[in-house]
């Protein structure tokens, strides 16, 4: 089951609950646990838990496998430009290009 975060708009109280999808909003009918007040609880938009060191994200090294791989694609079609991923360069974040 996926956590959901609510706030209560009297108190600002924050906290996260284990629902449903179908069930997300039952908390929002209910009282806030902080204040007791009721009508106060919105579903809160929160962005999903990283993991490690964020700054481990931004480059990241190919291992030595792939670089064999990307080496036989450039033998087999020697037009392409493979440089670009090969020994010695890296990804920057998601796109993958360097």
């Amino acid at each position: 089951m996926p956590l959901y975060d609510y706030t209560c708009k009297k108190c600002g109280h924050l906290w996260e609950e284990m629902q449903t999808i179908k069930g997300r909003s039952k908390p929002t009918k209910k009282a806030c646990p902080e204040c007791e007040e009721k009508g106060s609880v919105f579903q809160t938009l929160a962005s999903p838990p990283s993991t490690g060191n964020p700054s481990s994200f931004s480059v990241a090294k190919t291992d030595s496998g792939f670089q064999e791989v990307l080496s036989k694609i450039g033998q087999n079609h020697p037009n392409h430009n493979m440089s670009q991923f090969m020994k010695g360069s890296t990804t920057r974040g998601k796109g993958g290009h360097g």
